[in-house]
């Protein structure tokens, strides 16, 4: 899966290091756990970051690339 990442605020820090505002990045593997800290679920992107290694980044800080390019046509149109 393709995703875009769109720096979404989450309502929480997380690591933004080496990953590039509306850079597209495949997901290799997804992970969801429950948060004791957060009080719901969290489910996390393994993507390869811009520095070439494999890293784990919230999923709500991206949006998919078919969602990302809907939302550019619609700025286009309106």
């Amino acid at each position: 899966m393709k995703v875009v990442f769109v720096n979404t605020d989450i309502g929480h820090d997380t690591s933004l290091d080496y990953i590039t505002l509306y850079k597209t990045y495949d997901v290799k593997d997804v992970d969801t756990f429950f948060s004791l800290e957060l009080g719901h679920n969290v489910t996390l992107y393994s993507i390869k970051m811009d520095n070439k290694r494999t890293g784990n980044r919230n999923a709500r800080l991206f949006i998919t690339l078919e969602e990302f390019r809907n939302k550019q046509i619609e700025k286009i149109l309106l």
